[in-house]
């Protein structure tokens, strides 16, 4: 099979679910290191490994989307467990699968060591952010976007916390993080953490506990790395609230 007729496996073989001749010619092609198939599926490892922290899901192509499910027993994925948790699950898969792979693919592992270490970080936030999933599927959890500079989303239920999802965070100098608040009507800011955004701009943070009745939107701000009592720059983003 030619190059091209194998580039729609790309990224069923990254993720582990490529079979029968498709999977045995791409596996020729890459220990043979084909200058087209090796770099394409070392590309294919790096998309799986960015769905990972993506803000907003991105829509699957239909037969993978089928394959994905179907391998892993889903009838029917959750709305946040499935764009969330899953991608950074097969991910995982896809590069054990590839560290598995024979010698001859050694010169493509190298060119993956940086999805690889990218998936192992997202894997070790998600784990620290476990204990407080479950309040996104909890009633009265309101969903709110924002898009202008970051983009993301902030999640706030009234007995379970806050949770936020960003990208397109800029970098901050040493000694520098963000701080999140939460801002109460015709009240003073509260502190609702530290957190530092990842080298892609991306971040999850989450602030478990009650959310006061009286909050109207979360903030972000630059701040001191030890943080501070109150924001003492103007936030970057302000995301309204109210309702929740």
């Amino acid at each position: 099979m030619t190059c091209e007729e194998l580039r729609d496996e790309y990224e069923l073989f990254a993720l582990g679910l490529s079979e029968g001749a498709e999977r045995r010619e791409l596996e020729s092609h890459l220990e043979r290191r084909c200058p087209v198939c090796t770099p394409g599926v070392a590309a294919a490892m790096h998309t799986v490994a960015a769905l990972a922290l993506l803000a907003e899901p991105q829509p699957l192509p239909a037969r993978l989307r089928k394959r994905l499910m179907a391998a892993l027993g889903v009838d029917s994925p959750s709305w946040f467990s499935w764009p969330m948790l899953i991608p950074a699950a097969l991910a995982l898969a896809g590069l054990l699968l590839w560290v598995q792979a024979r010698a001859g693919w050694q010169a493509a592992e190298r060119a993956l060591a940086s999805s690889r270490a990218q998936v192992e970080q997202q894997a070790k936030e998600l784990g620290q952010l476990r204990p407080v999933l479950a309040f996104l599927n909890q009633p009265g959890t309101k969903l709110v976007n924002f898009g202008a500079g970051p983009t993301g989303s902030i999640l706030v239920n009234a007995r379970e916390g806050v949770l936020l999802m960003a990208s397109n965070l800029p970098a901050l100098p040493a000694g520098r993080t963000y701080q999140m608040w939460l801002i109460p009507k015709g009240g003073a800011p509260q502190s609702a953490g530290l957190f530092q955004a990842a080298a892609n701009g991306t971040a999850l943070h989450a602030r478990p506990g009650l959310v006061p009745a009286e909050t109207s939107a979360v903030a972000i701000s630059v701040e001191p790395e030890a943080g501070s009592t109150a924001p003492t720059t103007t936030p970057i983003l302000v995301a309204p609230v109210t309702g929740f």
